[in-house]
């Protein structure tokens, strides 16, 4: 049981942190997945994307798609009802989509940046270099 001056020192404690400000976006980001997720919230949202500038929304409504997606390769991995064959290829075409998504959602520069790592990598002394063992592709 906890005395008086120690339930004071945890109410000061959260008060001056971001516990609320924590919350309230845990909160915020569970019902906007479920809006999302959502099929008559989410033609709406789709709807006010497609009105705003391009430039503002792309990366919106790609996080959009992405969430869509990943409930849809939850529904998949959780379908009993599918073969395993059927299954596999679904979820694999699902995180396929996922992938070229998030690979949208990269700022435009990126490819200056893998450049400037390869170079940075290549210029390296080869016993600095550091080797991954490659994954097999079954």
């Amino acid at each position: 049981m906890t005395t008086s001056t120690e339930e004071e020192t945890i109410n000061i404690a959260l008060k001056d942190s971001d516990y609320s400000h924590i919350l309230r976006t845990i909160e915020n980001n569970a019902f906007s997945e479920i809006a999302i997720l959502t099929p008559m919230y989410s033609q709406v949202i789709d709807d006010i994307l497609g009105e705003q500038d391009a430039r503002l929304s792309a990366g919106t409504s790609l996080a959009v798609c992405i969430i869509r997606t990943m409930k849809l390769l939850e529904d998949v991995a959780n379908c009993d009802d599918l073969d395993e064959g059927t299954k596999k290829l679904a979820v694999l075409h699902l995180q396929k989509r996922i992938h070229v998504l998030a690979l949208h959602l990269l700022p435009l520069d990126f490819p200056d940046i893998v450049n400037q790592a390869v170079r940075t990598v290549e210029a390296r002394p080869p016993d600095e270099e550091r080797s991954r063992p490659a994954r097999m592709l079954k």
